[in-house]
């Protein structure tokens, strides 16, 4: 007689079918433990209108003062008090000051012929902290282009978040022109000179992306 065929199932085939289910699943495991790993592209914000930018100097005759008529810019946010990114630019052309004479200089000044846009973009958040009342501040480090010139430039950025979700960012910082090759700063035959120091405040807004 012929040796028995075991019937426990211990030497039983699976079934294409069975085995393209398990092949699905461990996909599935493989695909989750990938996206565990890869940061989140976080949340994505516009900068509002409400947002205002001002630079600040002296001169042989007195303080001067010009501001943005027009900003745009992005910013994407893992968590509050988290940017992972933040984009803004300024055409040149819309840096105004009090009157006619002063928004011709600084023109001048900022070589809006030859460069058309100021531009911002943060490069890394090196520390960050939260106050009990929800208001964060953080070091930043970010790329400052103006008159065509790029430079590196370190800040201290405070914010908020609303309820609705909206994130106000304020901080200053004060740079020299000169550091720009911004050099053409005596108008009127030299009775009017720019400081080459100057400071940049800012008090904008980011609403999320619906």
């Amino acid at each position: 007689m012929g040796e028995a065929v075991p019937t426990n199932g211990s030497h039983k085939v699976n079934s294409p079918a069975a085995m393209l289910k398990t092949f699905h699943a461990l996909s599935l495991l493989i695909a989750g433990a990938i996206l565990a790993v890869v940061p989140s592209a976080g949340q994505e914000f516009v900068l509002q209108s409400e947002s205002t930018l001002s630079v600040d100097g002296t001169s042989n005759t007195g303080d001067w003062k010009v501001h943005a008529t027009t900003i745009t810019g992005t910013m994407t946010m893992a968590e509050v008090g988290d940017p992972q990114s933040v984009n803004v630019t300024i055409p040149s052309a819309d840096m105004k000051g009090r009157n006619m004479l002063m928004t011709k200089n600084m023109g001048r000044t900022l070589k809006v012929a030859e460069h058309s846009e100021i531009t911002y973009t943060l490069t890394e958040v090196s520390d960050s902290s939260t106050d009990d009342d929800g208001t964060f501040t953080l070091s930043t480090t970010g790329n400052l282009t103006l008159g065509g010139e790029i430079r590196q430039i370190s800040m201290t950025v405070t914010g908020t978040t609303d309820d609705d979700g909206r994130v106000h960012l304020e901080g200053s910082h004060s740079l020299l022109m000169s550091d720009y090759n911004l050099t053409e700063r005596q108008f009127m035959f030299g009775r009017f000179v720019l400081s080459d120091e100057v400071k940049v405040t800012f008090a904008v807004q980011f609403a999320p992306v619906e």
